[in-house]
């Protein structure tokens, strides 16, 4: 990670510029919270706890896909899209370019980092194979690990653009 512009002035040095992916930061996002009844967690943002909504796998698979045990990217991307939730991630086109499809490229980078295939992460539970596995029994599978993170970064991230500021994510970096 770096900072996307070097502060020039005396007064400027101490001000954090840039941004950070969903992969950059979701290692040190606080995960291993206690769930309660709503599947809520309360984290501190600076000097306020904010309740946070942890999605189930359900909520993210969808009304019309009861029973499976994998997540797609576009499973994740529909659930980013979602306006009743408060998402409301967009994918825009402009003039021939796909880099306004934020909710896209968030899904791709949640999914990535959630099964491993992004290099340098650490190893990940279950398989590298593009889709992130649910719970099956009693065993936790991928999305378990991977939903925490992806809520506070949704929650982090006000304009919905996939990327969240070095000064949302400073808080985080410190205490890592």
């Amino acid at each position: 990670m770096k900072r996307d512009k070097r502060p020039r002035g005396e007064n400027d040095k101490e001000k954090l510029e840039g941004v950070l992916k969903f992969f950059q930061i979701a290692d040190i996002l606080p995960h291993e919270q206690a769930l309660d009844d709503s599947n809520d967690f309360t984290v501190k943002i600076g000097e306020v706890h904010v309740s946070i909504h942890v999605p189930t796998f359900a909520e993210v698979a969808g009304k019309n896909q009861v029973g499976i045990l994998e997540l797609l990217p576009k499973d994740i991307e529909r659930w980013l899209q979602e306006e009743e939730n408060g998402m409301e991630y967009k994918n825009k086109w402009f003039f021939w370019t796909d880099k306004f499809n934020h909710a896209k490229r968030l899904a791709q980078d949640v999914l990535r980092w959630g099964d491993g295939s992004i290099h340098g992460v650490a190893q990940r539970p279950g398989f590298t194979n593009g889709r992130l596995q649910g719970p099956v029994g009693d065993q936790k599978g991928q999305f378990e690990d991977v939903a925490p993170r992806m809520a506070l970064f949704v929650h982090l991230d006000p304009d919905h653009d996939g990327r969240i500021t070095f000064s949302m994510a400073h808080k985080f970096l410190l205490s890592a």
